[in-house]
């Protein structure tokens, strides 16, 4: 009789872990796939494949040019998403 308390009492345990793991895992997805998160990482996907593709150009006026806008949309980019975390923010509060 004791070995199946004990037996019981690892299983509950067992069971209350994995309860926290999964909704551990399904907070993390619904953070994952919030419009604010999403926007931010199509954005920031964006600005970064831009500064890649474009320096490789010949003229290093133009990659300057190009590199520099790049800085500024990324900074736009960041003040924006600070702004829509804040907007999100206040309204979920």
């Amino acid at each position: 009789m004791s070995q199946l308390r004990e037996q019981k009492a690892i299983l509950t345990a067992r069971q209350l872990q994995a309860e926290k793991n999964v909704r551990l895992h399904w907070n993390n997805i619904k953070e994952e796939f919030k419009p604010l998160n999403l926007a931010a990482e199509a954005i920031n996907k964006i600005t970064h494949q831009t500064a890649t593709e474009k320096t490789d150009r010949k003229s290093i006026l133009k990659s300057t040019f190009i590199y520099g806008f790049t800085l500024l949309a990324q900074k736009l980019a960041d003040k924006t998403e600070d702004k829509l975390k804040k907007v999100f923010k206040n309204k979920d509060a």
